[in-house]
């Protein structure tokens, strides 16, 4: 069992739930367990055959749209519920209509420029070794989804571009959580501004969930800075190409 997720998550889904776990944790922070609940929820997406690149895409969705209306409940899978069907729902309807080529499109555009956003972030020095590595895992998503399905049984393809895109996910969050780190001198006056845009919440919100609250406004600002290191930037990517 590892140790921060609940005991309803099934031996064989416990990878995947922890990817997915540690990027949920590095958009919201606070405490770093995943609820019963919110347990129960992913195992339901994942028995229903739901990419982890969708659900962390939805999270990002979901943050972004707490980003522009500040809310007294704190970011979980079970917040997420809605956003999700919906796009899963409109993934489904995509793949139905696919007409799949087996060539690629304006030679590795989609890709070179997702790399040209990635290597023009800001980033501190500390991090660069983590951006090269991601950027790696990128190209390798690519390679295997332009890939010629000649060349892969479906489902063995379908296995490895998962197998990819959460080598992905987790570098992702770990880049945001030495982010995070790395940003420690900037906190307190981060902490001030938070404090700010959730003045309306502070007379209603116990103690434990104000620091929740406040930082997730602290992470969810600095991410603002990164706007090309999110799931749904790499997920977009893939279904441009």
């Amino acid at each position: 069992m590892i140790e921060f997720l609940p005991e309803n998550i099934p031996e064989h889904y416990q990878s995947t739930a922890e990817s997915i776990r540690e990027y949920l944790v590095s958009v919201r922070g606070g405490a770093p367990f995943l609820s019963s609940t919110d347990g129960q929820i992913l195992v339901e997406w994942l028995d229903a055959s739901i990419s982890p690149a969708i659900i962390c895409t939805v999270i990002d969705k979901v943050a972004l749209r707490r980003r522009k209306k500040r809310v007294k409940t704190r970011l979980t899978l079970n917040v997420c519920r809605g956003e999700l069907n919906k796009m899963f729902k409109t993934e489904q309807r995509k793949s139905q209509k696919s007409t799949r080529s087996t060539q690629r499109v304006d030679q590795d555009t989609a890709f070179e420029q997702l790399k040209s956003k990635i290597l023009a972030e800001s980033l501190p020095v500390s991090i660069h070794p983590l951006r090269s590595r991601l950027i790696a895992s990128i190209y390798d998503v690519y390679q295997v989804h332009l890939s010629n399905s000649d060349n892969f049984d479906l489902q063995d393809r379908k296995g490895r571009i998962e197998d990819q895109l959460q080598r992905t996910i987790k570098l992702l969050s770990d880049i945001h959580q030495k982010i995070y780190q790395e940003t420690i001198d900037e906190h307190e006056e981060l902490y001030f501004q938070a404090e700010l845009e959730l003045t309306s919440l502070r007379s209603i919100l116990p103690p434990m969930q104000w620091r929740d609250a406040v930082d997730e406004v602290i992470r969810d600002k600095l991410r603002q800075r990164y706007p090309s290191l999110r799931v749904g930037v790499v997920w977009d990517m893939i279904n441009q190409s």
